[in-house]
């Protein structure tokens, strides 16, 4: 039996489930809004639409660079999180 390791974020999840695990982490184990996620951690230049867009999926949703910038965010706060999330 082969097993293959996935090679990218995308062969892991959908962008609807990468999206709904980024709200969970901002909205419930954070407790920001948007507008405050990206104010406190304004050295990424994440903007509130970025954002939106991931958390929705929207034209992709999270893409693995984006990912890189919000695991430093995660790692800060004392959330584990690794990239294939």
């Amino acid at each position: 039996m082969v097993i293959m390791e996935p090679t990218n974020l995308h062969q892991l999840s959908s962008a609807s489930e990468r999206g709904k695990r980024l709200r969970y982490i901002r909205d419930e184990l954070l407790h920001l809004s948007r507008r405050e996620f990206c104010q406190r951690y304004a050295t990424l230049k994440i903007s509130t639409s970025s954002l939106q867009n991931w958390e929705e999926a929207r034209f992709g949703g999270l893409k693995e660079h984006h990912l890189k910038r919000l695991l430093f965010v995660f790692e800060k706060e004392k959330l584990v999180c690794e990239k294939y999330w």
